[in-house]
């Protein structure tokens, strides 16, 4: 996910993001990215949990409700994940 972060940021499609260290507070708030991301001319900022376990994706949403958490097992196609991703900004 990292990497194709690192992509969108390249091609203009966002404007950073961070990945949260292990046991930050940050992620123990269940946040493991958060990306900027220009909509308009307003500088948006969503923050997002990601595993590739469904019982973890489970435990997540009940955990740290106001933060979104995406699941994407092995083998999800990276377009999936962009598109995911990139959907954050249209809540």
């Amino acid at each position: 996910v990292e990497s194709y972060l690192a992509e969108l940021k390249t091609a203009g499609l966002i404007v950073d993001f961070t990945h949260h260290p292990p046991n930050s507070q940050p992620d123990s708030d269940g946040r493991d990215f958060s990306i900027k991301k220009m909509c308009g001319e307003v500088l948006l900022e969503r923050s997002v949990g990601i595993t590739i376990s469904l019982r973890s994706w489970r435990q997540a949403k009940r955990l740290h409700p106001e933060t979104s958490q995406l699941c994407f097992p092995i083998g999800t196609k990276k377009e999936t994940i962009v598109r995911r991703l990139l959907a954050l900004f249209e809540q």
